[in-house]
């Protein structure tokens, strides 16, 4: 808390800053012997290449889809962008979107994809038989035309809120859209994907994830979930949308979705560590002390009459990491001493 820091010359307050010090140390030393599993064995917080953790793509798992509305680049977006790929024995095949001679978009499934190098891929697993060759963990997009946009609609659809143990329990739903904005829906007269720019509950995604040997798959289906039309890739490389209730065309309905690293939660908690990290770092020098210019800017600020508070603080060390503390000095005294005329 604010009130325990100890600045230079406050004699009273010795033995609390040799306490402070420890108790400093012990919580760096805490975050550095933090591990996260990655690429099949646990990593230390000090061993993880920070760039390497925040550039690429990486595979999906359920817990990174509620964390999806909280993206590192853009916290208010709620979209999540989405990569969408099936492995048929050695190869991999990426949903794509193409023009058809008759100039409209397409969905098409395609072994041309960006390869990322085995040094950059991130998975975040802890499986022993992790095999970083595999293909699968390297597929990435060759451009725009492979991403799509996974957002969560479940309130638009309150049909699909249902009653479960005697609850109101509220099923996710998702829609799915290519990168320049249209929505992927299913034409039942023909079982196909198609394009719409107004969204219907034939553009609806349930997302079912099943794991087999230690990987997230997905089963997609489309529309109300209890009627299983469910998203195939054929022989042929078509994607069609068959009713499947008792799952028999598995081998062909399983796919394997990649997000960008930075929105996987994983990644989302180690940057956490790693920036709470370095604001430590930053504003303690080596005895422990507060850095200079928070320490000037507290005093500054108490001498005016503000109670700084550890939000305040704590909005003080961020601001002096991102190199931005005398313009925020500014706007606080500005806003704080006029609303006390208002």
């Amino acid at each position: 808390m604010v009130s325990k820091l100890i600045f230079k010359g406050d004699k009273k307050k010795e033995k609390k800053k040799i306490v402070k010090v420890h108790k400093n140390d012990e919580s760096i030393k805490s975050k550095n012997d933090r591990s996260f599993p990655i690429n099949g064995k646990q990593q230390k917080l000090c061993d993880i290449n920070i760039e390497t953790v925040t550039n690429g793509w990486t595979t999906m798992y359920n817990r990174d889809l509620s964390a999806a509305s909280h993206s590192i680049l853009d916290e208010s977006s709620g979209n999540l962008p989405i990569m969408i790929s099936h492995q048929r024995e050695d190869k991999m095949l990426c949903l794509k979107t193409i023009k058809s001679n008759e100039d409209k978009s397409e969905l098409i499934f395609s072994e041309d994809f960006e390869k990322s190098l085995i040094s950059n891929i991130i998975e975040y697993t802890d499986n022993d038989v992790f095999d970083i060759e595999n293909l699968r963990y390297r597929v990435e997009p060759k451009d725009v035309s492979y991403v799509f946009i996974l957002n969560d609609v479940s309130t638009l659809f309150q049909s699909s809120t249902k009653f479960v143990n005697g609850s109101s329990k509220q099923k996710k739903v998702f829609s799915i859209k290519s990168s320049d904005g249209k929505y992927i829906e299913y034409n039942p007269t023909e079982n196909t994907l198609s394009f719409t720019h107004t969204l219907t509950q034939n553009g609806m995604f349930s997302l079912i994830e099943e794991t087999s040997n230690n990987l997230p798959y997905y089963r997609l289906i489309l529309g109300e979930v209890e009627d299983y039309n469910t998203m195939i890739i054929t022989k042929n490389n078509d994607i069609k949308v068959i009713p499947d209730p008792e799952d028999l065309l598995m081998k062909n309905s399983r796919f394997l979705i990649r997000i960008r690293k930075e929105d996987a939660l994983i990644t989302k908690q180690i940057v956490k560590e790693y920036q709470n990290q370095n604001m430590n770092n930053k504003y303690n020098s080596g005895d422990g002390s507060i850095n200079g210019k928070i320490k000037q800017s507290v005093l500054e600020l108490t001498k005016l009459g503000f109670k700084i508070n550890d939000r305040i603080f704590n909005q003080i060390s961020e601001a002096y990491l991102e190199g931005n503390l005398n313009q925020w000095i500014v706007e606080f005294k500005e806003k704080n001493l006029n609303d006390r005329f208002t």
